[in-house]
Formats: structure tokens, C-alpha cells, sequence
């Protein structure tokens, strides 16, 4: 396995960088921002609900998703049929969902305390990872990669070490210590051979 961890961090930032987003609506603060494969699919998770948007060669957005998650709602996750309008399934989970990711083959949903992988073709659940250490802010990274599709999330709340885990062969990979102090983002390049990470110190 050649994944290989970039380090960033992110302390030196400065604070104004973030002061306007305390006077914007909770309905547009941006969580999480992710593109397909291609680029012509935007995902965009806020504090009330997760959309997906279209993107156009001509650089048009448009919406196609509004409530693939909600706050109303915070255990469900509903599948769509983007292009026709239409819901497949909806699945009900245990606990709050925190994240969702996918690639052409996996849909990864994240809980605090678990991860569930899907396969993409019929949406059956193919594994879970149980007891996994507190993951409150679902931190989690998917590689779009067909030939390197891992996983990785927060392998230890105390420090920045990351699991790597194949959901090809549904088993864990290495461990890599990025940080010394806990993971704040991470996400892998395009190959899936590399992942950068960011700590919160």
C-alpha cells in the first residue's frame, strides 16, 4: 500500500480569516465542500442539511439534491436518482450521521462511533468498523481512486494518527502518524496514493 502523508498546519492561520463567517445564516455556513471524479457533480454539507449540485461546462451550478441528510432528520440518509428526481431507498441508522462520502464504488456514511460501507451498485451494506475511537466531527477522507480506494479516519483522539482502511478488500490497512496533536481535516489526492492532513494545534 503507497500511501504517503503530507503535513499542514494549520495554526498559523489568522483568526480574521474566519470572523465574517459569525455573521452569516447557520443555512449557509459551508462544512464540507467535495467534487465527483470529473468534477461535473458538487457535494456541500451545512450545519441543517447535505446538497448536490450539477456543474456545467459552461460553469452554471444548479441544484439537483437538497436533503440527502438533514437536521430534521439526522439518522436518515435518503438515496437519489439525480438525474430523473427520484428516491431509491432511504436507510435509518443508529446514531446522529455525521459524514458521507463516496467514489463510483463505496458510499461511506460516518457516525461518531462507526463507519458503514455501502456498495454503490445495489447500496448493500458491505462492512462495518464498530468501535471506533470518538469521532464527534465524522472526520473522515475517501480516495476517488479506482485503483486506490481507501478510507482513512482518525485512528486515536489523543493524537494525529490516521487508519488507512481498504474497502476494496474491507480490511485495515497501515497507520500513519501525521500529528502529534489530533486531526483536524484530511484528504487524499486524485491517485489515492497520498493523503494530507491538517491538525488542530
Amino acid at each position: 500500500m503507497n500511501v504517503g502523508s503530507n503535513r499542514l498546519n494549520l495554526a498559523g492561520a489568522s483568526s480574521s480569516d474566519a470572523s465574517s463567517d459569525n455573521t452569516l445564516p447557520p443555512q449557509y455556513k459551508v462544512l464540507t465542500l467535495s467534487f465527483n471524479q470529473d468534477c461535473t457533480l458538487l457535494a456541500t454539507g451545512t450545519p441543517t442539511t447535505y446538497s448536490l449540485f450539477t456543474i456545467s461546462q459552461d460553469n452554471k451550478i444548479g441544484e439537483i439534491h437538497n436533503c440527502v441528510v438533514s437536521s430534521q432528520a439526522p439518522r436518515k440518509l435518503i438515496v437519489c436518482h439525480f438525474m430523473r428526481g427520484t428516491e431509491i431507498l432511504s436507510y435509518s441508522f443508529v446514531n446522529t450521521i455525521l459524514a458521507v462520502k463516496l467514489n463510483r464504488s463505496r458510499l461511506v456514511v460516518c457516525l461518531e462511533e462507526s463507519i458503514y460501507i455501502h456498495n454503490m451498485c445495489d447500496m448493500k451494506l458491505l462492512h462495518t468498523i464498530r468501535d471506533i475511537p470518538s469521532n464527534r466531527d465524522g472526520l473522515c477522507a475517501l480516495s476517488i481512486s479506482d485503483e486506490n480506494p481507501y478510507l482513512a479516519y482518525p485512528a486515536t483522539t489523543v493524537t494525529g494518527e490516521i487508519q488507512i482502511f481498504d474497502t476494496v478488500n474491507l480490511k485495515p490497512g497501515i497507520l500513519i502518524a501525521a500529528h502529534k496533536s489530533p486531526l483536524a481535516a484530511m484528504a487524499f489526492d486524485m491517485a489515492g496514493a497520498k493523503i494530507a492532513t491538517a491538525s488542530n494545534k
